[in-house]
C-alpha cells in the first residue's frame, strides 16, 4: 500500500509541474529575469523587452497562451526552475552543456549576443584585450551562474583572478570604484545598465575584441514540452524574424547601438584569441 502512496504523491508532483491546461487550452508557464534592454520587470513579473515582446508574439501566432504573467526570478533561480521542470520555457538564455541536458533549444535563436570587457575611461592607455594573457594579473567581475564559454571560465579558474557578483550592476559600481579591472558583460545590457547608473561616461568597452558571440535563446524544459512543439515554435520564430512588426520591436531597443553593427576591429580564430 505505502509504495501506491509514494507513487500517488510522485504524480501529483508531476501533475503540478505540467503546463495548464483550461477547457482543453494548454498554456505555458514561462519564467525570465530582469536583464534590459531584452527583459523589463515590473514587480513580480517580466512585462516588456525585446525578448519578452518577440516571445509573446511568437505565441501569439501559434495560438498558443501564457499562463498568468511571465514570473520574475533572479536569473539562479530562473536556472534552477528551467533545468527540474518548475517551469516549462525561460528566456533569454545561451547554451552550455547542462541546459542542453535538460532543455530543448530552437534551432533559431532570439538574437545573436556579443559579450565585451568593459574598463573604466581613465585606464583606456593602460588596459587592452586582444588575447587572454593581456588579463592575467588583473581581476575580473563576472556573474553567478553565467554561462560565458568554458574556455574563459577555464582560464579565470587556472589565474584565479575573478571575483563573483549576482549581478551585473554590483559588478560595475566594482569597477567604477577601482575594486576590479575589468567586468565581461552583454554589450547591450551593459550599455543600458550604464545609462541608468549614470556611468555611461566614465566605463567604456573594449571593442578591439570581443570575449565571445553567442546566440541567446528561449529554452523548453523535456519533461514537460514535447520536441515537436519546439520546432514548431522555431519555425514561426524564423519567419516572425522576416516581419515588419518584428523590425519594429527590434528598432524600438537598438536603433542607436544596432547589434549587427557593432565594429570589432580585431577579430581572431586561433590560439587563444577566440574564446569560445
Amino acid at each position: 500500500m505505502m509504495k501506491y502512496a509514494i507513487l500517488l504523491i510522485a504524480c501529483n508532483i508531476t501533475l503540478l509541474f505540467m503546463p495548464t491546461s483550461v477547457s482543453g487550452e494548454i498554456r505555458l508557464t514561462i519564467g525570465s529575469d530582469h536583464w534590459p534592454p531584452y527583459e523589463l520587470a515590473e514587480k513580480d513579473f517580466v512585462t516588456n523587452g525585446f525578448s519578452t515582446q518577440v516571445v509573446e508574439a511568437v505565441l501569439k501566432r501559434m495560438n498558443m497562451q501564457i499562463e498568468g504573467k511571465i514570473q520574475l526570478y533572479p536569473f539562479a533561480r530562473l536556472e534552477h526552475h528551467i533545468l527540474h521542470g518548475h517551469i516549462d520555457a525561460a528566456f533569454s538564455l545561451s547554451s552550455n552543456t547542462e541546459r542542453q541536458k535538460q532543455c530543448y533549444f530552437p534551432a533559431e535563436p532570439l538574437i545573436d549576443s556579443k559579450w565585451v570587457l568593459f574598463i573604466r575611461q581613465e585606464d583606456k592607455n593602460r588596459l587592452r584585450f586582444s588575447t587572454l594573457d593581456d588579463l592575467k594579473g588583473k581581476t575580473i567581475g563576472v556573474v553567478r551562474q553565467y554561462a560565458y564559454t568554458p574556455a574563459f571560465w577555464a582560464f579565470l579558474k587556472k589565474e584565479n583572478n575573478y571575483e563573483t557578483v549576482s549581478n551585473d550592476e554590483q559588478n560595475f559600481i566594482k569597477l567604477r570604484s577601482g575594486r576590479i579591472d575589468y567586468v565581461i558583460a552583454e554589450y547591450a545590457n551593459a550599455l543600458t545598465i550604464l545609462k541608468k547608473l549614470g556611468l555611461s561616461d566614465e566605463l567604456m568597452p573594449l571593442l578591439t575584441q570581443p570575449v565571445y558571440k553567442t546566440e541567446l535563446y528561449v529554452i523548453f524544459n523535456k519533461q514537460r514540452i514535447s520536441e515537436q512543439f519546439v520546432n514548431r515554435f522555431s519555425d514561426t520564430l524564423k519567419a516572425f524574424k522576416r516581419t515588419s512588426e518584428y523590425d519594429r520591436i527590434y528598432e524600438n531597443y537598438f536603433l542607436t547601438h544596432p547589434l549587427d553593427k557593432v565594429h570589432f576591429s580585431h577579430v581572431c580564430h586561433r590560439g587563444n584569441c577566440a574564446v569560445n
